[in-house]
Parts: C-alpha cells; sequence; structure tokens
C-alpha cells in the first residue's frame, strides 16, 4: 500500500528531498522536448540554408550554428545531467532513509532480515 497511516509518516519526514527529486525530474522531462528543435533548426538549416529564430529568418552559419544550437543543445545537457542526478539522489536516498528507519541500523545488510525483524516486532 503505497498510502497508509503508518507509511505516511515517513512520506512527510522526507518531503523536502521528495520535492525537490519532483521538481528536478519534472524539469528534465521538460529539458528533453527543447532538444527536438533544436534538431529542427539543424535540419531546416542543413536543408534550406536559413534558420527561423526567434521570429527572425537567419542564414545558416557557423555562428548562428554555434550560438542559437550548440550553446542552448550544451545547457540543456547539463541541466538534464545535474537534474537526473538530483531526482535519484532524492528519491532513492529518501528510500534508504525510510529503510533505517523502519529497520534500523541492525538490518541494513538485507531486505530478507528487515522483514523477519518487522515481523517479530508486531507480533
Amino acid at each position: 500500500m503505497i498510502f497508509g497511516k503508518y507509511i505516511n509518516r515517513y512520506y512527510l519526514k522526507n518531503a523536502p528531498a521528495l520535492l525537490l527529486g519532483l521538481l528536478s525530474l519534472l524539469i528534465v522531462d521538460i529539458a528533453q522536448l527543447m532538444i527536438p528543435e533544436l534538431y529542427r533548426l539543424v535540419i531546416n538549416g542543413v536543408n534550406l540554408g536559413k534558420v527561423v529564430v526567434d521570429g527572425q529568418t537567419l542564414t545558416f552559419t557557423r555562428e548562428v550554428l554555434f550560438q542559437n544550437i550548440c550553446l542552448p543543445m550544451i545547457w540543456i545537457v547539463l541541466m538534464m545531467v545535474i537534474g537526473r542526478f538530483l531526482w535519484r539522489v532524492c528519491f532513492f536516498g529518501s528510500a534508504v532513509c525510510v529503510y533505517r528507519q523502519i529497520c534500523g541500523s541492525e538490518c541494513l545488510i538485507t531486505a530478507v532480515v528487515c522483514r523477519s525483524s518487522i515481523i517479530r516486532s508486531t507480533r
């Protein structure tokens, strides 16, 4: 069960990390939608010799390629790398914290040991 009265307290304890992970995941997804637009500019520039950037028709030159396509692509890729690292650390780090809180430090070796200690403590 994802939501329940016993597990909700762990969501609340780790809410800042989970919200940061969710925000970074959304930013990465939005950044991924920008990449096909940049590819479209490259293809149109190669085929037609001109590109439309911010409503202006520009001749497809190295400067236009570098300033309007390559630099934004580099920034998007860097943003995606940092965002992917951040959301994975936030989500999986929260999972490890919840695991430690539920099982205690003595049963971090395997999940089987954790399950048996939970069963023993509820009896």
